[in-house]
């Protein structure tokens, strides 16, 4: 991979495809959209040292991961079961 950013961007983006008779998809593409979200959050937080943030984007992005939190653990307690099925 080129960078970290296109490393995580591209590892997020296969989470969501199942690999057929190894394992099922471990996010859906709401899940993935919302992790992207604050990957990119993340990405310009990191590189953005002399910028100042804006605490409203901060506070959106906030309630969204909130209320996106269920829909990402039952992503995930799916994933499990599914697992747990296969072995």
């Amino acid at each position: 991979m080129s960078s970290n950013s296109s490393y995580y961007t591209s590892l997020l983006r296969r989470m969501v495809f199942a690999i057929e008779g190894i394992r099922p998809a471990l996010l859906s593409e709401d899940s993935l959209r919302v992790l992207d979200e604050l990957r990119g959050f993340r990405h310009m937080f990191r590189h953005a040292y002399s910028h100042g943030l804006d605490e409203e984007r901060i506070l959106i992005l906030l309630n969204r991961i909130k209320s996106s939190n269920p829909m990402i653990n039952k992503d995930l307690a799916d994933f499990r079961q599914a697992v747990a099925s296969i072995t």
